[in-house]
């Protein structure tokens, strides 16, 4: 066991955080091979976390295993994305609808406080910021579903998400943000049947795919 490996109690989640970061901001490239020796002797630590961090990161869709060659980072396709966003917008619509039912006045302020945060991030045009609690504001209905596998699928939809935004989409967070409003208002009345609220969570994240169309696949 290396010295490090004792630091973390959770040791490949944090390896699998690490390099999830560098995927997602460009630092390893598509294609790239993921050598678990530089990965082992950047972070101190033994093979058996850095294996199952490479693993976790296969299952979310940002690396791949070829086999007798080793881990590399995944390639993305316009119809990569595409799917994505069919596959996201019913997930995501079930999640919306299954945690309707639930909120509490207390957990609806804390939808609000995320919602905060990307209003601030957007006002100081701080993409990362917004990106980082646009993934809380979404998680949040996943999380509040009641359903285990739900909440599993959904971390892994927005994982790819992030880095699909991030490659791809020019995204207008100030305009962005404001895409938010309606699933705020709706869940504070609580004027739609929990299948409305479904419906209109489904449109929002297929709003994602109409940008997506409208500003890579139509220049392309």
């Amino acid at each position: 066991m290396n010295k490090n490996d004792t630091h973390f109690p959770n040791l490949s989640e944090f390896l699998f955080d690490k390099i999830a970061e560098k995927i997602l901001a460009g630092k390893y490239q598509e294609g790239q091979k993921l050598i678990e020796t530089e990965i082992m002797e950047e972070f101190s630590v033994s093979k058996s976390p850095v294996r199952e961090a490479l693993q976790g990161l296969m299952k979310v869709g940002l690396v791949q295993y070829k086999p007798r060659r080793g881990c590399y980072v995944n390639t993305i396709s316009a119809t990569d994305v595409v799917n994505h966003y069919v596959v996201r917008a019913t997930v995501e619509g079930l999640a919306a609808r299954l945690s309707y039912q639930t909120i509490t006045p207390a957990k609806l302020q804390e939808l609000k406080s995320y919602y905060t945060m990307m209003k601030e991030a957007a006002e100081k045009s701080d993409l990362r910021g917004y990106l980082a609690s646009h993934d809380l504001f979404h998680g949040f209905f996943a999380e509040n579903s009641n359903n285990e596998i739900l909440i599993d699928f959904c971390k892994s939809l927005r994982i790819q998400n992030l880095r699909y935004r991030m490659q791809f989409l020019n995204i207008d967070i100030s305009h962005d943000v404001l895409t938010h409003d309606d699933l705020i208002t709706h869940l504070e009345s609580r004027d739609l049947a929990p299948e409305g609220y479904q419906n209109l969570m489904e449109e929002h994240i297929r709003s994602g795919l109409y940008n997506f169309q409208n500003s890579y696949i139509g220049k392309n």
